[in-house]
């Protein structure tokens, strides 16, 4: 009984009962694709600037870090999310944190909130970690451009690239 209700609502589906009932439109063209007014997702060269703000991340902070440089940054799903790290005290407003990311589809750049130098921090090492997620997605196909900027007091910027292939901790 029940594979004869399950194949009549397919068959019901099929034949555009779904769609209101009504009659086929006969107007349509069949010789050809039909138009949508839908707008395709833009292809990985065509992606616009977009910014994303950090949020804590909540993974692995077991991570290798770079011993020079004041952050590392891996790709956890690339071009979709990837995640900042930072050592340092676990005193709030101890490290540099990241405020903001940039991206064009070619480069990233990361701006963070220096530590304030008037805080008195503990000389306990923690692993701080934040997570991006892009809203568009785009194709990473090498090692992108990194720029991490504001990571110290004197507002230096620091030049490095995120490698290509996703972190797995």
């Amino acid at each position: 009984m029940r594979r004869v209700a399950v194949g009549a609502v397919v068959l019901l589906a099929m034949t555009g009962c779904a769609s209101g009932g009504g009659e086929a439109d006969e107007s349509a063209d069949e010789s050809g694709p039909s138009q949508s007014t839908e707008t395709s997702a833009p292809l990985p060269s065509e992606t616009d600037e977009q910014t994303a703000t950090p949020a804590l991340s909540s993974g692995s902070l077991e991570v290798p870090l770079d011993a020079d440089a004041p952050a590392s940054v891996h790709w956890i799903e690339p071009g979709k999310t990837l995640r900042i790290y930072v050592s340092g005290s676990s005193t709030p407003g101890c490290v540099p944190t990241p405020i903001e990311a940039t991206t064009d589809g070619t480069q990233v750049t990361i701006d963070f909130e220096p530590v304030d130098a008037a805080l008195t921090c503990t000389m306990d090492l923690v692993i701080h970690g934040w997570e991006v997620e892009w809203d568009q997605p785009f194709a990473v196909n090498g090692p992108l451009p990194l720029t991490l900027t504001n990571t110290s007091e004197d507002e230096t910027e620091v030049e490095s690239e995120i490698s290509d292939e996703p972190f797995k901790p």
